[in-house]
C-alpha cells in the first residue's frame, strides 16, 4: 500500500510540476497580459436515497470546488484547471488535482498546443475530445467536472482555404475520477480545403495504440461539404440555402471479441454520415420553412478507449420528462434517420415536427415523433408540445410512450416574469414478468427579477417500473409504488461576477442530456449551495 501511494503523489507532483510554472509566470506577468479566471465551488448535505452502501449517515457532506485559470500575453496562452473533493463518510473518496495544464503559442494561422486540449475530427465519427462546461459529474460517490479531454500535443495551421491538423496524447474518460492514470495513445490528423466556392472536401485519419498488448486500431476517413448558396444565387434564388454534408469511416485493428456488428468482420468497423438542410421563403418574406435530414449507419464503431462520438440524429429536448427520456446512442450498431421542419411566421408562431428513428443490435428499434407549436409577442411566449416514441435499448424496453406539456412565460413588469411548465407522460414498460403501464408527471413555476434572482418550485411523481428507486411491485396487484420528488431552487447574482445557486429537496435519479452528450445523474435528497465565479 505504501509504494501505491508513494506512486499517486509521484504523479500528482508531476501533473503539479506545469501548474507551478504557470503560477509563478502569472505572478511575473507583465502589465500587457490579460489574466482570466473562473471558479465552481458547490457544497452538498445530504445522501443518494438509492445509494447501496449501508453506513452512509443522512447528514453526509461533500465539498467539490473546480478554479480555472488563463494567462494571454501576445501569442503565449497559459493556463491550468485545478479540482478538489472531499466526502464526510470517507476520505479515500477525496482528492485534490490538476486535471488540465497547458501552453499554446499562436502566429500567422499556426497554433501549438502541449498539454491538454479538446479536438473533433470530422463530425465526431473518430474523435471527440471535449468538455461540459458547469456540468459536475457524478460517478463512484465522487464529483468531477466532465471532461473527455487529451493530454499530449496538437498542432494547428490554416492558409486562405486550407485548414490541417496533427495531434497526439492520452484520452480521458468522462467517467474515471480525475487521478486515474490515462492508458492509451491515440494520434491523428485531418485536412481540408475549400476546393472551388462552396465545397469543401477533407481527409482524417487516426490510429490508438492500447500500450497494453492490445490490438493498434487504424480509422482512415474522408468527409465533403457542399453549399449550394454560389450556385442558387446565379439562378436568382438568394433567399434560399441549401448545403449537404457527407463522411464515411473504415475501422481497422478493433478487438474481435467486441464485435456485435453484422455486415463487418468483427476486427473492422465502419460508419457513415449524411446531413443535408434547406431553409425558403414561402408566402412573400413573412413565412418561412426550413427542414434538415441526416442519416447515419455505425457498425462496431466504438471505438477503443471512447475516444469518439458520432452524431447522434436523435432531438435534444428542453422539457423535463422528454430530456431524461433521451434515446442513447449505441455506436457499436446503430442504423438510423432524423427529419426535422421548422415553419416561422414573422418570428410570432412557429412549428417544429421532428421524426427519428433507429435499429440497434438484436432488432432493438427506436423510434420518435414530437411535435411543438410556440407563440411569442415581446417577452410573452406560450408553447404546446406532444411527443409519442418507443425505445427497445433501455433497460428496460419502453413502448407506447406519450407525453404532453405545455410551457407558459409571463411577463407582468419590465423587469419581473412567471414562468410554468407542465408535463404529463404514459407509457408502457415491458418487463419479465409482463407489460406494466406506468405514468410521469411534472411541473414547475419560477419568478424571476432580471438580472438578479429567480425562484423555482419543481415537483415529479412517478410509477415508473425503470426509475432507478421504482422498489418491487405490489404482490396482490402487481403495481409499482408511486414516488414523489419536489423542490425549491434558488438563484441569485450577486455582481456580474459571482452567482449563487441553491437547491432544497428532492431530485429524480435518470439520465440527463446536454450539448448532445447523455451521462447518469444520482438521486438526491437534502440542500445544495452552488458559487460560480468569474474574474
Amino acid at each position: 500500500m505504501s509504494r501505491l501511494r508513494a506512486s499517486h503523489r509521484s504523479r500528482t507532483a508531476a501533473r503539479a510540476a506545469p501548474a507551478g510554472l504557470g503560477i509563478a509566470l502569472l505572478v511575473a506577468a507583465p502589465a500587457t497580459a490579460q489574466i482570466t479566471g473562473s471558479n465552481l465551488l458547490q457544497a452538498r448535505f445530504g445522501v443518494d436515497p438509492y445509494d447501496p452502501r449501508l453506513d452512509v449517515p443522512d447528514n453526509r457532506y461533500t465539498l467539490f470546488d473546480q478554479f480555472h485559470l488563463d494567462y494571454d500575453h501576445a501569442s503565449l496562452q497559459l493556463g491550468f484547471r485545478f479540482e478538489h473533493y472531499d466526502a464526510s463518510e470517507d476520505g479515500s473518496l477525496g482528492y485534490s488535482e490538476f486535471v488540465q495544464r497547458y501552453a499554446v503559442w499562436r502566429d500567422r494561422g499556426l497554433s501549438v498546443r502541449v498539454g491538454n486540449f479538446h479536438a473533433l475530427l470530422g463530425r465526431g465519427l473518430l474523435l471527440r475530445a471535449f468538455e461540459l462546461p458547469g456540468v459536475v459529474r457524478e460517478e463512484q460517490f465522487r464529483q468531477y467536472g466532465y471532461l473527455r479531454d487529451m493530454d499530449g500535443a496538437s498542432v494547428e495551421f490554416r492558409h486562405g482555404t486550407f485548414e490541417a491538423v496533427v495531434l497526439s496524447g492520452k484520452p480521458r474518460r468522462a467517467d474515471e475520477p480525475p487521478e486515474t492514470e490515462r492508458s492509451g495513445l491515440a494520434s491523428g490528423a485531418q485536412a481540408s480545403m475549400r476546393v472551388v466556392p462552396g465545397l469543401e472536401l477533407g481527409a482524417e485519419y487516426l490510429r490508438f495504440d492500447a500500450q497494453n498488448g492490445g490490438p493498434t486500431t487504424e480509422v482512415p476517413g474522408g468527409f465533403a461539404q457542399i453549399a449550394f448558396e454560389p450556385w442558387l444565387a446565379k439562378m436568382g434564388l438568394e433567399s434560399v440555402t441549401l448545403g449537404a454534408y457527407v463522411e464515411y469511416a473504415e475501422a481497422m485493428g478493433l478487438d474481435p471479441a467486441t464485435s456485435i456488428a453484422t455486415g463487418v468482420d468483427p476486427d473492422e468497423g465502419r460508419g457513415t454520415y449524411v446531413a443535408t438542410d434547406l431553409s425558403i421563403p414561402l408566402i412573400g418574406p413573412h413565412l418561412h420553412a426550413g427542414a434538415s435530414w441526416e442519416y447515419k449507419d455505425y457498425r462496431n464503431l466504438l471505438l477503443p478507449g471512447g475516444i469518439n462520438e458520432p452524431p447522434t440524429l436523435v432531438r435534444e429536448h428542453t422539457y423535463a420528462l422528454l430530456n431524461r427520456s433521451t434515446h442513447v446512442l449505441e455506436p457499436a450498431q446503430e442504423e438510423g434517420s432524423q427529419f426535422e421542419t421548422r415553419f416561422d411566421w414573422r418570428r410570432r408562431v412557429d412549428l417544429t415536427l421532428n421524426w427519428s428513428r433507429a435499429e440497434n443490435a438484436d432488432t432493438r428499434r427506436f423510434r420518435e415523433f414530437f411535435a411543438e407549436l410556440a407563440a411569442h409577442r415581446g417577452a410573452l411566449g406560450l408553447s404546446l408540445f406532444y411527443d409519442e416514441s418507443e425505445d427497445g435499448s433501455t433497460i428496460p424496453p419502453v413502448f407506447d410512450r406519450r407525453t404532453l406539456g405545455t410551457h407558459a412565460l409571463l411577463p407582468f413588469h419590465p423587469e419581473h416574469s412567471v414562468e410554468l411548465e407542465v408535463e404529463r407522460m404514459e407509457g408502457t414498460r415491458d418487463l419479465s414478468t409482463g407489460d406494466i403501464d406506468f405514468t410521469d408527471e411534472y411541473a414547475s413555476l419560477t419568478y424571476a427579477w432580471a438580472s438578479h434572482l429567480s425562484l423555482t418550485a419543481a415537483y415529479t411523481r412517478t410509477d415508473d417500473p425503470g426509475d432507478p428507486g421504482a422498489g418491487e411491485p405490489d404482490p396482490a396487484t402487481g403495481v409499482y409504488p408511486r414516488h414523489d420528488f419536489a423542490s425549491l431552487g434558488l438563484s441569485v447574482r450577486v455582481s456580474s461576477q459571482h452567482e449563487v445557486l441553491a437547491f432544497w429537496g428532492q431530485r429524480r435519479g435518470g439520465i440527463a442530456c446536454t450539448a448532445g452528450t447523455c451521462y447518469l445523474v444520482p438521486a438526491f435528497d437534502g440542500v445544495s449551495v452552488q458559487l460560480s465565479s468569474r474574474f
